[in-house]
């Protein structure tokens, strides 16, 4: 009886033993697996990743002449190399006009295309024109839109509000060419006309 106890203890030590080993495997391959995973999915989708970025961002492009062009702020970008496009969170963009006041560009988000020749505005896209006191002489909103930086050039295919001194405007589409401060209002065009 005694011989069956001791073989009894020996066989339940093993089989605890056995089961402590398999967890312990169990767990190191989960682990691995895990450690493992971010840098297969990086190796697969490595194009798509950035390989640069930055906070609050701020540049300054000169036109031919050596004088300002345009101002590009960023809360937030990242440069994907497959496209050598550029991402941006909260942007800002500020266009010198010749004979009038800046215009501000400020959207949710925007892409900078390859080259740096298109800058392309999504959500809550609005152009803002104030005189030196603050007061606003001209607002334009929508909701996406597309901008030629090297040509002061800005457009949209979407529904948009354009709001003056003397004047409200709503369309579909619509072309600003901000250098020489003209708009075009494309199709469906309301005009209200305020008393001044």
């Amino acid at each position: 009886m005694n011989i069956l106890v001791r073989l009894k203890y020996q066989y339940s030590g093993r089989v605890f033993i056995l089961f402590g080993l398999l967890l312990v495997t169990g767990f190191s391959f989960w682990l691995l697996n895990n450690l493992t995973a971010p840098v297969e999915i990086a190796a697969l989708h490595g194009r798509n990743l950035p390989d640069y970025y930055m906070e609050d961002f701020s540049t300054v492009i000169m036109d031919p002449d050596g004088l300002p062009s345009h101002h590009l702020r960023a809360l937030y970008i990242a440069h994907y190399p497959d496209s050598d496009s550029t991402e941006l969170t909260q942007p800002s963009l500020e266009f010198r006009q010749q004979a009038n006041n800046p215009v501000h560009i400020s959207a949710d988000k925007g892409w900078v295309t390859s080259g740096n020749k298109v800058i392309l505005l999504d959500g809550n896209v609005e152009f803002l024109e104030q005189d030196p006191a603050g007061a606003i002489l001209l607002r334009i909103r929508t909701i996406k839109a597309r901008i030629l930086p090297g040509n002061g050039y800005a457009e949209t295919d979407q529904h948009t509000e354009i709001t003056s001194s003397r004047a409200h405007v709503t369309g579909t589409g619509m072309r600003a060419y901000l250098r020489d401060g003209r708009l075009e209002v494309l199709s469906n065009v309301r005009t209200i006309i305020t008393k001044k």
